[in-house]
């Protein structure tokens, strides 16, 4: 699909005209996946495979930019980058893109919906063979555990919900750095069970404290996250996004 990148950005930008249009863009707009090119910020130019009603923010480039600008300041080439909760691949891409041939980027993503489209996504992208994909949540302990979906939208969590559940597998983090090597930056966007994210990740932050750039729902989980971090220092990012780097 291609639309002026300045039309678009006019539409889905958070002014009074963009609200105002928006819906009746929506309904012009194809409700199944379609293939985009990102039109601004970090990944502009990135190929990504979205639901243009749902996923506008993808398509102009506006999705957490702040998070855009710490992965381009945090990864260098030949960097590792670990993407837990990838979702449909836009960090995953742009890390792709950052640290190029020499570098190595994980993502894991357990719900299958997303795992088709973030592989769609890597085969409409050039140079993405530094990327793996991994079908795994990632958690506290390892086997099989139910995987909740948010209603219809594509963001689910270990976190307990309503629903019928699909059973996933788990890993930990020292499990896959065991298995991978260390990393340079993890992104975590596990949709409430961060908790369990960084329980699995003890003996690896141990071994090389890191920076980590984490999405927090809740002022609790916040507070948790610094308990279990206590050598860490935590930089708001956005309303929900926080950059944690070791003291």
């Amino acid at each position: 699909m291609r639309i002026p990148a300045t039309f678009a950005r006019l539409v889905y930008g958070d002014r009074p005209l963009g609200r105002l249009l928006r819906p009746v863009v929506n309904r012009l707009l194809p409700a199944n996946p379609r293939a985009v090119r990102v039109l601004s910020g970090v990944g502009t130019g990135v190929r990504l495979v979205i639901e243009p009603r749902n996923e506008k923010f993808y398509w102009t480039g506006a999705h957490e930019p702040v998070v855009q600008q710490q992965l381009q300041r945090l990864l260098r080439p030949g960097s590792t980058f670990w993407d837990v909760g990838a979702h449909i691949g836009f960090f995953s891409l742009i890390a792709s893109r950052i640290v190029g041939p020499q570098g190595h980027v994980h993502a894991f993503e357990p719900l299958p919906e997303n795992m088709v489209r973030l592989q769609q996504s890597l085969a409409l992208n050039e140079n993405t063979r530094n990327v793996a994909v991994h079908p795994w949540a990632v958690a506290d302990v390892v086997g099989e555990a139910p995987l909740y979906r948010n209603g219809v939208s594509p963001l689910a969590s270990l976190m307990a919900g309503q629903g019928m559940p699909t059973i996933v597998h788990c890993v930990t983090l020292d499990i896959v750095a065991d298995e991978f090597g260390l990393p340079d930056l993890i992104k975590v966007d596990v949709e409430g069970a961060e908790a369990r994210v960084l329980v699995g990740a003890r003996r690896l932050l141990a071994q090389r404290p890191l920076p980590l750039i984490m999405e927090f729902l809740t002022a609790a989980a916040l507070a948790d996250a610094q308990t279990r971090l206590p050598g860490y220092r935590c930089m708001p990012l956005d309303d929900k996004n926080w950059l944690l780097t070791p003291a």
